[in-house]
């Protein structure tokens, strides 16, 4: 029992040196159990506290990183869904951008074209207008000549014939 105890005090100076924790709980758990045997009440109550004290205090450790762990998994999953929810609203923003210059242009186009459509219409009625009124020209010069042409030969049958 004594050499367990001298190994076990070494392997604790050795951990306590070097911050082994978890392998000091269970030399303090060792040695506890070596003062327990050898009736040492208040060595082995020492130890058993110093074993209980760093077991709760590691176990209480690791809880609180894996509740880090998870409070940042949390987030990162919350952050992602944010971002997924921002990057949904953006895209539905730019469909919606997209759309009312598509339907912009739409309309400017069939305006353009309307526009277009009625201009050549007045065009084609101008042209048609002036065509009437070179053929009412034309009429009336051919009238003026056809008459002149009846008057002068009836001035000339006159003179002639007179």
């Amino acid at each position: 029992m004594d050499l367990a105890l001298t190994y076990s005090v070494l392997a604790k100076d050795i951990y306590e040196q070097n911050n082994y924790r978890h392998d000091l709980v269970s030399i303090y758990k060792d040695i506890a159990m070596v003062y327990t045997c050898k009736r040492m009440d208040d060595s082995s109550g020492y130890y058993w506290n110093k074993h209980e004290a760093l077991a709760d205090s590691l176990y209480n450790s690791e809880q609180a990183e894996k509740t880090m762990e998870y409070e940042a998994k949390f987030q990162t999953e919350k952050e992602g869904k944010q971002i997924a929810e921002k990057d949904l609203e953006l895209s539905k923003r730019n469909i919606l951008i997209r759309s009312l210059c598509s339907m912009i242009v739409l309309v400017i186009l069939g305006w353009l074209l309307y526009n277009n459509r009625v201009k050549a219409k007045q065009q084609a009625e101008k042209l048609y207008q002036k065509e009437l009124q070179s053929k009412a020209i034309i009429e009336a010069e051919v009238l003026t000549e056809v008459l002149k042409a009846i008057y002068s030969g009836c001035l000339l049958g006159k003179i002639i014939c007179h």
